[in-house]
């Protein structure tokens, strides 16, 4: 059988058409939390990490947590030395969780943060509350030295671990579970 060789270029633009749309799928999958400002100030004794997340879910979360499933958050925090010559040395991480959940009763959506519980009338309420994150202490300030300058980093993530074991399982095989930012990283000089 002979092919043309306008059937051979039109399958060769469908497989690039196809390829643009996974591409197109993956950026906007790893895009659904993306982080728009984060900063460290000084608290008692130490540093507390203030920052605002833009997070977004896919319809395969949205139904789960419609259905009753608590979905994990958790804000990851790095601080490094940046040296020469060798790799940057690790001065502090840290860890803050954050729960969301629906209460079918009420219809509304709860969010904890380990600092008070927020009731939302609307998943996007409930999103912009789980990622606005303020006070969250993530280090002693005896750690940094003055005059040194540090390398801060934050990201967040959903955290696939805290599901119940059936999703578990379906987060291992399908990129619906896998929701989180890039790290956002920025210079500090105490």
């Amino acid at each position: 059988m002979l092919c043309s060789p306008s059937a051979d270029r039109h399958g060769w633009l469908e497989a690039l058409a196809g390829a643009c749309l996974l591409f197109v799928a993956a950026v906007a999958q790893a895009e659904a939390i993306s982080v728009h400002s984060a900063e460290l100030v000084p608290v008692a004794d130490g540093y507390a990490l203030n920052a605002d997340f833009s997070v977004s879910l896919n319809p395969v979360v949205i139904e789960a947590l419609n259905k009753g499933v608590t979905i994990h958050f958790v804000v990851d925090f790095e601080l490094s030395r940046p040296r020469k010559y060798w790799f940057n040395k690790r001065v502090a991480t840290a860890e803050h969780s954050v729960r969301l959940s629906y209460v079918p009763l009420t219809r509304q959506y709860e969010v904890s943060n380990g600092q008070g519980t927020y009731m939302a009338e609307s998943l996007g309420a409930a999103l912009q509350r789980v990622g606005h994150v303020r006070g969250v202490r993530v280090l002693n300030g005896a750690i940094l030295r003055k005059g040194s300058e540090y390398e801060a980093a934050t990201r967040m993530r959903l955290d696939s671990t805290q599901l119940p074991p059936p999703f578990q399982v379906s987060s291992l095989t399908t990129r619906d579970w896998v929701i989180e930012s890039d790290w956002y990283r920025w210079r500090l000089k105490p």
